[in-house]
């Protein structure tokens, strides 16, 4: 009597752990732990991994919220929208090692993207908190490169948009914040016509402006304008439509209405750029942006310590104007390359 009962003592107990493992244990994730996919233009595997990496519409399928996306540098035609819903990171400029420290040099290894459908963003974003891209050349007469069509946070950091008509278009109220970039031949580069009421802002921190027909239209913004260059803006510069407008230290050339800019805000002067006709915004030697700006630290972001090229800033004690940190022959550059937000 006393075996039986404890035979069904111990079958109990063991009937007891394999309900408590199959009930209780958590489910395995579908994909590894890693936070990390990368792109190449010739992609193929499914895996999205430094060692085998995938093409960009088989990681937007796989990317989740704080994932980091590093695209390898390429051309990439873009042949449909791609909608984002995650809080993701892209950083272009990834150099394609399979192994080892992961590199990143937009300048050495650019990442471009060319987008074929026409009247369509590249990005279309919703309700992210925040999307981050950085290191990646947007141009092919785009109509939009973003379209924000729900409450986000955008942050721009050391992309260069050549031949676009708009690099952010807001449908829906956004908070954004662009530092470092390059606009060559735009139309209205940030766009925006929501109604008053409601909290949105946008920071422009040391962005170069070149050929662009109006810099900001944006309704009802909180608008901080620092370090910035506009050269040969055919209209206004900022065009806030009842917006706040705070501004700093910006550098014009060729743009003759400041729209919103108050005065004492920006100050005239030929940038002297290396090669403007070939695309080259650094600052030459001679440039009046040189050590003309100031340090500028963004709520929610950092303070800005490196250019467009990833050079340290400052480089001489004093910040300079625009994209670029001069830096002559002989001067050290110390470079930490990019993001910025992933340092």
């Amino acid at each position: 009597m006393r075996h039986q009962s404890s035979s069904l003592y111990w079958a109990l107990l063991v009937g007891f752990i394999a309900f408590c493992l199959f009930s209780i244990t958590p489910a395995q994730p579908v994909r590894g732990q890693t936070d990390q996919l990368f792109v190449s233009e010739e992609g193929t595997s499914e895996e999205c991994t430094q060692s085998a990496p995938c093409a960009l519409d088989t990681a937007q399928m796989k990317w989740q919220n704080g994932d980091t996306v590093y695209i390898q540098g390429g051309y990439y035609r873009i042949f449909s929208t791609i909608d984002i819903w995650e809080s993701v990171t892209l950083v272009g400029g990834w150099d394609g090692a399979g192994d080892g420290e992961v590199v990143i040099d937009p300048e050495e290894n650019r990442t471009t993207l060319l987008h074929w459908a026409t009247n369509a963003p590249v990005f279309y974003v919703r309700y992210v908190n925040p999307l981050k891209i950085s290191g990646i050349f947007f141009t092919g007469n785009l109509q939009q490169v973003i379209s924000i069509n729900g409450r986000s946070t955008l942050v721009l950091e050391s992309n260069y948009f050549d031949d676009i008509e708009s690099a952010v278009v807001c449908t829906e109220p956004a908070n954004i914040i662009a530092v470092n970039n390059i606009f060559n031949r735009c139309g209205e580069v940030f766009f925006s016509s929501i109604p008053a009421g409601t909290n949105q802002s946008i920071y422009l921190i040391n962005n170069t402006f070149n050929m662009v027909d109006k810099a900001i239209n944006m309704a009802n913004f909180e608008v901080f304008a620092m370090n910035n260059i506009f050269s040969k803006v055919d209209s206004d510069v900022i065009n806030g439509k009842d917006s706040y407008v705070y501004a700093s230290k910006n550098l014009f050339y060729e743009s003759d209405n400041p729209g919103d800019l108050l005065s004492g805000s920006w100050f005239s002067g030929d940038p002297s750029f290396v090669d403007p006709s070939s695309g080259n915004f650094h600052i030459s030697e001679i440039s009046p942006a040189r050590n003309a700006g100031i340090s500028m630290y963004i709520p929610g972001y950092r303070t800005v310590t490196v250019d467009y090229d990833g050079e340290a800033r400052p480089n001489e004690g004093k910040y300079d104007i625009g994209a670029d940190e001069f830096y002559g022959p002989g001067m050290d550059m110390v470079l930490t390359f990019f993001p910025i937000f992933m340092n």
